[in-house]
């Protein structure tokens, strides 16, 4: 269970990096080449969960193709993203197997042209790290001998000039889900600019060497490193999953810092504050996840747990995501939280699509654009597969709908040469 391009053969993961522009509508068809059903999931993209853009409850049959929209609106977050499998009871099979990607949705050029060149100049000179969990049961030999991976390898090489500013792209893929520490040797500056496709509301952050992220977070930072010939390690739960090797060259003027000061990212309507809204009882409720339930129910792809508002801002209390990371489709969550969750980890007033805390951690979401089926789950995926994942019905009028034929069908010639 991987993803590949029409024409490659079959490897392992990651598949292929998909690039999306915010105002474009893509149409992403799936061919199964395999003998399971199989689907995708765009992780984090504010996108429909209902009809054929981003429903999980679909799914393509061996030899059959099945098609996605997603339109990307114009004022859709720029970010780093991630697509996987996400066919209930097989979800933690089929990503562990290599059946995910990154996404990323560009900058748009209009939205940022107030910021300076220097600015515009380091968000393109990115570097990507996607890393890949290494399982934590073992049943075959080779898993006993498995480490964590970076871009698909072990210790991954990167080369940065001495003195320069680069966007690391870091996203996490983890099929145990909880949260690790990824950290980096002593010779970079690391600033944290985003997480979960979602930039901070003051970039950058101030520096740090070690993050806590769980198995589906994505985290983007202003690096920069010195000192020509040194190597710094990059090391996630105790592994080197890549190594920086500083290099001699003449560093451009990029930087993460506008005019040398910090700044504030433009946001969509749906991100806006949440912090002063005032949120009536019925648009509150606590979520308690458990290994194979939240709040009692098991997977029910027929039965919401219940029926929420559309276009109103919803407060929800987040109880054991420490051991069980809440993932919410569709919607990024604001966290409310006096001091924020996690110990830190989940900043006040930041966005984040995965939050795992010890402490209970209380989110806002606002249910703009979209509606109907929102699903949300535990992100440890043994405990998705094994029932500790649900869905909200939001209802309303003035919703976007994506009324497409969401079936599976028989592939033609065009389409067996589609991902």
């Amino acid at each position: 269970s991987a993803y590949v391009l029409p024409g490659s053969p079959c490897a392992a993961g990651p598949g292929p990096l998909i690039r999306l522009i915010p105002g474009n509508k893509y149409q992403l068809t799936l061919a199964n080449k395999g003998a399971i059903e199989n689907n995708i999931h765009a992780h984090g993209l504010h996108v429909g969960g209902t009809g054929d853009a981003d429903d999980v409850t679909r799914s393509v049959a061996p030899s059959n193709c099945i098609s996605y929209t997603w339109d990307i609106a114009p004022d859709h977050p720029s970010g780093t993203y991630w697509y996987h499998a996400h066919i209930h009871g097989r979800t933690k099979e089929q990503v562990a197997q290599g059946a995910f990607g990154l996404l990323i949705v560009e900058e748009d050029s209009v939205q940022y042209a107030w910021l300076s060149k220097d600015v515009l100049l380091w968000q393109q000179n990115e570097k990507i790290l996607q890393i890949l969990g290494k399982p934590q049961t073992h049943t075959t030999r080779r898993e006993l001998e498995e480490t964590n991976r970076g871009n698909g390898v072990i210790n991954d090489q990167f080369h940065f000039i001495s003195g320069e500013w680069y966007r690391l792209r870091v996203s996490i893929v983890d099929p145990d889900g909880h949260p690790r520490e990824l950290s980096f040797g002593q010779a970079c500056t690391i600033q944290l600019v985003a997480r979960d496709g979602v930039w901070r509301s003051e970039v950058p952050a101030l520096p740090a060497v070690a993050y806590q992220l769980t198995g589906s977070s994505r985290a983007d930072f202003a690096i920069r490193c010195n000192g020509t010939g040194s190597s710094v390690p990059v090391v996630f739960d105790g592994d080197n999953v890549a190594t920086i090797n500083v290099v001699a060259g003449v560093a451009s003027s990029a930087s993460p810092y506008n005019k040398g000061k910090t700044w504030a990212p433009v946001r969509p309507a749906y991100l806006a504050s949440m912090l002063n809204d005032a949120v009536p009882a019925s648009n509150t409720y606590s979520i308690k996840i458990d290994k194979h339930d939240i709040n009692g129910l098991g997977w029910d792809k027929d039965t919401p747990h219940r029926v929420i508002a559309f276009d109103q801002v919803h407060e929800w209390s987040l109880f054991g995501s420490h051991h069980h990371p809440f993932h919410l489709h569709v919607y990024h969550m604001q966290v409310v939280s006096p001091g924020g969750c996690g110990n830190g980890t989940y900043e006040f007033g930041e966005f984040y699509d995965t939050v795992a805390s010890m402490d209970m951690c209380r989110v806002r979401f606002r249910t703009a654009d979209f509606g109907e089926r929102v699903v949300f789950h535990c992100h440890i995926l043994e405990h998705e597969d094994g029932g500790a994942m649900g869905w909200i019905d939001v209802q309303g009028e003035g919703m976007r709908k994506n009324l497409e034929d969401p079936r599976d069908f028989k592939c033609s010639h065009h389409t067996q040469h589609s991902v």
